[in-house]
């Protein structure tokens, strides 16, 4: 997020897209005052847009700074398919995006990063 921006769970909407270069691989749009906060973390539980099934864990926690944030997603059952070697990751907060680019690396058959 810009410099001197904030994320306030209670405020702003939070949407991250995963995209191949084909389509959506994984889609989730959280509404302000719906994540659970414990401390400084802000967490949601519930299921993706797309694949619409499988279920969803997302965190996100400020630095020691508070200048930066880390987002951590997980997921269970999820159709992950669609995914490709080289994937986009958006990420929206209230009025600030952000977006990169990353290279997943094959394990046995699964795309991980890093």
């Amino acid at each position: 997020m810009p410099q001197g921006s904030g994320f306030d769970p209670e405020r702003d909407r939070l949407t991250v897209d995963l995209l191949s270069m084909e389509n959506a691989v994984l889609s989730i749009d959280i509404d302000p005052g719906s994540m659970e906060l414990q401390r400084s973390t802000a967490k949601y539980s519930g299921t993706s847009q797309t694949p619409a099934e499988g279920a969803i864990r997302l965190k996100v926690r400020p630095s020691k700074s508070g200048n930066t944030y880390s987002l951590l997603v997980s997921g269970r059952g999820l159709d992950m398919s669609g995914a490709t070697a080289s994937m986009d990751l958006r990420v929206n907060v209230g009025s600030h995006a952000v977006s990169q680019t990353f290279d997943l690396r094959n394990v046995r058959g699964k795309l991980l990063y890093p």
